[in-house]
């Protein structure tokens, strides 16, 4: 069970398993859209479309722990032609990143806004907002519409937004060896867990073959099992065969 920080929403995902995987494989949309599809299948269908981007991406981080660890390894190009690696934890970003809520802020009268000095001012994006405003011309101001009030202060709201509901995406650095430069790249918690989880996908028929010729179970069967119990049983099968 994990609390969100931004809703206090105690939410449990289920295991992964290969059925969510192949759906993952074969989707379309970019990389919010497929996440938010994810994470309904993991619900049983509970909708999450109405988290704030802050609360969206800790339950993403929380998945990625859970699949992959927390440790993130990823690489980011020199200017000097060199590819760097950069690694960090999820668990320091997580900590970094932890939500302010500044002291002139309070809740307004209609629920899910905020008033400053006792002016309603904005209120906290949520995914929702941000798929509908993608294929605007400016999606910014398109956002700013949905989510700010007209005659609050801009800047001060943008403010005690980023204090309120800091972003987990956002810039990691790294050293160049080869040059010392320092380097800033920009995770995208969304982008980056997709991309881990359509590549662990690829080998779902694979190892499906793998346990189906051993053990003839159906492939229904095979795809019902959680993906970590489903690697188990390949690995046990590949040593004792001698990994033919």
């Amino acid at each position: 069970m994990y609390r969100l920080p931004i809703s206090g929403r105690s939410l449990e995902l289920r295991a992964v398993t290969g059925q969510e995987e192949l759906q993952l494989s074969e989707a379309a949309g970019d990389a919010r859209e497929t996440a938010l599809a994810f994470l309904t299948m993991l619900g049983d269908g509970e909708s999450f479309g109405d988290l704030t981007v802050h609360d969206f991406e800790c339950l993403l981080l929380q998945l990625r722990r859970a699949n992959f660890g927390d440790l993130v390894l990823t690489e980011a190009p020199c200017a000097c032609g060199e590819r760097v690696d950069i690694s960090f934890r999820l668990s320091d970003l997580e900590a970094a990143r932890q939500p302010h809520r500044s002291r002139y802020l309070q809740p307004a009268d209609e629920a899910g806004w905020f008033a400053i000095d006792h002016i309603p001012a904005f209120r906290l994006p949520t995914i929702d907002d941000q798929l509908a405003v993608r294929m605007a011309r400016d999606p910014v101001a398109a956002l700013a519409a949905r989510c700010l009030r007209p005659g609050a202060s801009t800047a001060r709201s943008q403010r005690a937004m980023e204090a309120l509901a800091p972003g987990i995406s956002g810039p990691v650095t790294g050293v160049c060896p080869n040059c010392s430069r320092t380097l800033d790249l920009l995770f995208d918690m969304p982008t980056y867990l997709v991309a881990e989880l359509r590549a662990r996908a690829q080998k779902v028929y694979e190892e499906a073959h793998v346990i189906a010729r051993s053990y003839h179970w159906s492939e229904d069967a095979i795809l019902a099992l959680p993906s970590e119990r489903r690697r188990r049983y390949v690995a046990a099968i590949l040593a004792e065969s001698g990994g033919s």
